[in-house]
């Protein structure tokens, strides 16, 4: 199969491919070799592992007595793991050996050492680090623990774990790797949690155990011995850059000394791993290296990315620093130079708290307190007094930037110890202070301050006793005394999402000055979104024009495009934020000159959208209310499921979907009397007559309110309209042609605005403004009227009275064979049908009590509706049959009367009627005259 390479701590600067650990450890144990082996003795088991390894060749004598691989025996996939692409073994140069004497402790430093050898019952604890071990070997009953929660990372050329002796097991196994290039042996009942990796082969003897996993080309495991397999743990894994895209090797280390050093002190420096050409970061890697000359209180540096050295010279002379090994390898750099001058007299800057050389900072615009300057001379290797009382002393200062960062300005704005600046204030500005010098030959600055920020170089020399004794250069930051962030603009009680507000930012000094020199060095911001909580979406806050932070629940801070101050200030007036609900935003300076600046939060308050986005969803329609057609004077609605429907979308100031507008958030909430008061319908059809709005519709129903996309639907429910067929004084509009009904739906500004002004608008910030669904159609109207046909017959037969719906089309009444829905549910006995006789005799209490039932058919009445009884032989005459207008149920006269009476209105006057005549001779109905003519 192919291999995929993974370079572990290489000594070259080449990256190299590499894998996660999980394919260099993928179970319990594994063989990198397309020959590899294991043994499995009687209860020798692996725990965790699925059953399938990556071992050529199994030999299995775990018997019955509990399978190699958990529940089964073990099975090899014909398949190899992934190895580890090793750099040359690290020797030490200087054959370091440690012994751990029995019964006592000791702490070890990543290095390179010639072997580390941890008596009986005794503990090593190892500092988080890299280590390059010849022999390696832990006798019996012995512990070894891994300090913290860093990671060790063991390379040997053999290692031995004895009997019953302890590896990490206080820790977890991601914590610890051991790589030998050649055996790794755990004996009787030995424990070791981490993984291991060795080039030739590893055993586990007998109840020994492994918690983590392990790959090898042969691997035995003795009776009772065991492998547990951590898959979390070698997910977590990382081991020094195994699991890395690449191995991390510094760009260079640096070496940073003030170039003068005195020979009754030890010299202070700072070494750095840099993770770049301009050192701008610390690449924050295990790293050891020497230093030459010897003289640096130990042979090997072991480190993680920077530490302070020292180095003791104690004869006058210049001295060449530098580094003959390092792992990783990597140049040596030194500022201001690798020489370094030892002189036994001379004046030098220290810490006057600490009494150390390194300048402690310092806080603008307070006394300098802390920075002390010395006059000493070497007596016997020991520092005494140059000068004691009054002294003028030459001071220097020269503002510079740390390596190409920005945040401490090259050149001086302001002066230094009361020294004015020089010219354009680059480079150093000298002046003369008087210093009082005790008894030791030390001083302070505590007469002066500096009122600005920055890194400064310091010098200093002085004329004594008519000999110039000068310093080497030493550094000092000094920072603000605090930061001040405000935010202003913001409307109360709830600003415009997306409009803008001024965001300020001051730094100060003690007494309340801007810092002119101040750019951040590492700045962040937090934006803590108080609501919606716990739901919602990120909202963005804009701090300058390109550059903005997205919210978050939690106040944690993260790195941003720097502000851009000036003169000690950063205002930006068209800061805003995106959306809707509460945030808090944070700010600091997470690494201005190695400190970390904290500013004051400041509550943003809260925020509300700027304008509604209005459209129609889909198209509402108009319901016929009498199957396919709606008489004049009847109600009707919308058809069900096309109902006004209008989505609402909540926007910000910059057009932008405000999605937390929404749940407890969502203010725009109209009720029944909004509904009533607020929504106008107006007739579009052209119709002559008027048109009344029956209902306005029932309380609005908002879908999706709670759903974080701004939105929500807003429809309306059961509106009623009726074409009037009469007006007030019951005058008929009509009859008129056949017509289709028309509405135009208008939604105030006012129904459209929310608890917080939010509206409506079409072009914001224009207005609020009605919305109007125009032309809603879909229904057809007919002018109609119910009528009772005339009708004849013998005086021995029942009659039958036709009932008829009309409507008035082209100019005449019509049949409407479109009604099959008209009730026709009348009964004389319910006083809905009326006899009255019609000339003499009065035969209409012979006639029965007529009634019909069901519904038209067609447009009218079937032969079995509204019929009259035979009145019996010679009981010959005429009655006339009424609907009652206001009888009960007579629904009829809502909308299918006519003015019947031809008097101009359409009242109870008003009924259809029809004459009914038993045995009296009518003519013929197709002949108009008959004439017999005798000749």
């Amino acid at each position: 199969m192919r291999k995929t390479v993974i370079s572990l701590l290489s000594l070259v600067s080449t990256s190299l491919l590499a894998v996660e650990c999980s394919v260099v450890f993928p179970d319990a144990a594994s063989s990198f070799s397309e020959t590899g082996s294991v043994t499995f003795a009687n209860k020798g088991q692996l725990i965790g592992s699925d059953g399938l390894i990556d071992f050529e060749t199994i030999i299995d004598d775990t018997k019955n007595n509990g399978p190699s691989c958990d529940a089964q025996f073990c099975v090899s996939t014909g398949d190899t793991s992934e190895p580890l692409t090793l750099a040359p073994f690290q020797t030490s140069p200087a054959n370091v050996t440690e012994v751990v004497p029995s019964n006592s402790s000791a702490t070890l430093t990543g290095g390179l050492y010639r072997s580390i050898t941890v008596n009986s019952n005794s503990t090593l604890n190892l500092v988080p680090g890299i280590y390059w071990v010849e022999q390696f070997r832990v006798e019996s009953n012995a512990t070894v623990n891994v300090l913290g929660d860093g990671v060790i990372t063991l390379f040997t050329q053999n290692a031995v774990i004895g009997p019953g002796s302890e590896i990490n097991l206080n820790g977890s196994a991601e914590q610890s790797l051991i790589v030998s290039y050649g055996e790794i042996t755990l004996l009787q009942g030995a424990e070791f949690k981490g993984f291991l990796y060795a080039q030739t082969s590893i055993t586990v003897s007998q109840n020994a155990a492994v918690t983590g996993g392990v790959a090898t080309p042969s691997l035995t495991m003795q009776q009772n011995s065991s492998i547990a397999y951590d898959a979390d743990a070698v997910d977590a894994a990382n081991f020094a850059g195994a699991c890395e895209e690449a191995a991390e090797v510094p760009a260079y280390y640096r070496l940073v000394h003030d170039g003068q050093g005195l020979t009754c002190e030890a010299e202070n420096m700072q070494l750095t791993a840099c993770a770049d050409e301009a050192c701008s970061a610390v690449l924050p890697i295990p790293a050891n290296v020497i230093l030459e000359p010897p003289d640096w209180g130990a042979i090997n540096i072991s480190f993680i990315g920077e530490t302070a050295v020292s180095l003791t010279i104690r004869d006058p002379g210049t001295y060449t620093i530098s580094m003959p090994d390092a792992v990783p390898v990597a140049p040596l750099v030194c500022e201001p130079s690798c020489d370094i001058e030892f002189v036994d007299a001379g004046l030098a800057f220290f810490n006057a708290t600490t009494g150390t050389s390194t300048l402690a900072d310092q806080i603008a615009e307070t006394p300098l307190a802390s920075i002390g300057i010395k006059a000493v001379r070497d007596d016997n290797g020991v520092c005494a007094a140059l000068v004691q009382g009054t002294q003028e002393v030459s001071l220097g200062y020269d503002c510079i930037s740390p390596t190409s960062d920005s945040y401490s300005p090259d050149m001086c704005r302001v002066p230094f110890a009361d020294i004015p600046v020089n010219g354009d204030g680059t480079g150093y500005s000298d002046g003369t202070v008087t210093l009082e010098f005790d008894a030791s030959g030390q001083a302070t600055l505590s007469d002066y301050s500096y009122p600005d920020v920055g890194r400064l170089a310091l010098r200093a020399s002085a004329e004594i006793d008519g000999a110039t004794f000068t310093s080497g250069q030493s550094v000092v930051d000094v920072i603000p005394y605090r930061i001040l962030m405000f935010a202003s603009g913001l409307t109360t009680p709830k600003h415009i999402a997306g409009d803008p507000f001024t965001l300020r930012v001051f730094v100060l000094g003690a007494l309340g000055n801007l810092m002119p020199g101040y750019q951040p060095g590492q700045l962040q911001l937090s934006l803590q979104r108080t609501l919606p909580a716990p739901d919602g979406v990120e909202g963005e806050l804009f701090y300058s024009a390109n550059d903005s932070i997205t919210s978050q629940l939690n106040n944690a801070f993260s790195d941003v495009v720097p502000m851009n101050f000036s003169n000690g200030r950063y205002q930006y007036s068209e800061a805003y934020y995106t959306e809707v609900g509460a945030a808090t935003l944070g700010l600091k300076d997470n690494n201005y000159l190695g400190n970390e600046l904290t500013v004051n939060p400041v509550n943003l308050g809260q925020f509300r959208p700027a304008y509604f986005d209005i459209i129609q969803v889909d198209t509402a329609e108009l319901g016929d209310a009498h199957g396919p057609f709606t008489y004049v004077g009847q109600t009707f609605g919308f058809v069900s499921g096309a109902e006004p429907v209008l989505q609402i979308t909540a926007k910000n100031a910059r057009e932008q979907t405000t999605n937390n507008y929404a749940d407890a958030l969502w203010q725009l909430l109209p009720d029944q009397t909004d509904v009533e008061s607020q929504i106008n319908y107006m007739d579009s059809s052209g119709y002559a007559g008027t048109a009344t709005v029956v209902s306005a519709g029932d309380a609005p129903l908002l879908s999706g309110v709670d759903v974080y996309d701004g939105q929500a639907l807003l429809q309306i429910n059961n509106a009623q309209f009726r074409y009037d067929k009469i007006n007030t004084e019951s005058e008929p509009y009509g009859p008129v042609e056949p017509f289709n009904g028309s509405i135009d739906m208008l939604f105030t500004s006012a129904f459209l605005t929310d608890g917080d002004g939010v509206c409506w608008q079409s072009n914001y910030p224009d207005g609020c403004e009605t919305f109007t669904i125009d032309n809603i159609i879909g229904n057809s109207l007919r002018y109609g009227r119910l009528t009772l046909l005339n009708t004849y017959g013998p005086e021995t037969e029942t009659l039958y009275v036709p009932i008829m719906a009309e409507y008035f089309e082209q100019g005449e009444w019509r049949r409407n064979s479109l009604d099959d829905l008209t009730p026709i549910n009348y009964a004389s006995a319910a006083g809905q049908v009326e006899l009255q006789p019609v000339g003499t005799p009065d035969i209409s209490d012979l006639v029965g009590a007529p009634f019909a039932t069901g519904l038209l058919n067609g447009g009218q009445s079937d032969a079995n509706d509204l019929l009259l009884n035979a009145p019996g032989e010679g009981n010959t005459g005429t009655v006339r049959v009424s609907l009652v207008e206001d009888a009960t149920d007579a629904f009829w006269s809502e909308f299918l009367n006519d003015d019947w009476d031809d008097d101009g209105d359409i009242d109870s006057d008003d009924f259809p009627s029809a004459n009914v005549s038993f045995g009296l001779f009518r003519g013929n109905d197709r002949v108009i005259h008959w004439r017999e003519v005798f000749e």
